[in-house]
């Protein structure tokens, strides 16, 4: 069996709420993004029996794979310090779909800790890619909220990561150039 039966609810509830959410009109107090799709990390004990059951029972496709070094998962902030392979898959084809990012540990959740994404199971983190981190940055500081790890750090010549955690525990992913 893939999930225990009190999985089924909280599945049929986030395929519920993301079908729900629709293209809309951007307002003044919403900024612009360069990508409306949210990305998930979701962090597994089993990353084969969960590649399984996303790929043969949801029918999501592999996209491509991700390594997080020990060391960038330092200095983000993400991992502290865990690498790890993150497989995105994806339910649809083209740039506007959304990802799901699987990953594992060798080591189980730390307990209570939520000082970073190895320290519970499920799902950890969201991805925005945005136009401009400033406007991101701006705001979290203005409402007292940390940067996470280094951050924002750079990840080339144009794109930045910045690391945010929400007051439940989420962990967000800001990535965009810095300015522009």
């Amino acid at each position: 069996m893939f999930f225990s039966r009190p999985s089924a609810p909280l599945f049929a509830l986030l395929f519920f709420c993301l079908g729900a959410l629709g293209p809309s009109a951007p307002t003044s107090a919403q900024p612009a993004s360069a990508d409306p799709t949210i990305d998930v990390g979701v962090v597994v004990d089993d990353l084969e029996a969960s590649l399984q059951f996303y790929r043969e029972v949801l029918g999501m496709t592999q996209r491509r794979t991700i390594d997080i070094t020990e060391a960038f998962g330092r200095r983000s902030g993400l991992t502290g310090g865990a690498p790890t392979e993150i497989r995105v898959l994806t339910l649809g084809e083209g740039n506007a779909a959304t990802e799901w990012k699987l990953m594992a540990f060798d080591e189980g959740p730390s307990g209570a800790d939520e000082a970073d994404i190895t320290d519970q199971r499920g799902m950890q983190y969201i991805t925005l890619q945005v136009d401009r981190l400033g406007p991101y940055l701006e705001r979290a500081r203005e409402h007292g909220v940390q940067p996470l790890g280094e951050t924002p750090i750079a990840l080339g010549d144009t794109d930045h990561f910045l690391l945010l955690q929400a007051p439940e525990g989420t962990f967000i992913e800001v990535i965009g150039p810095l300015e522009q």
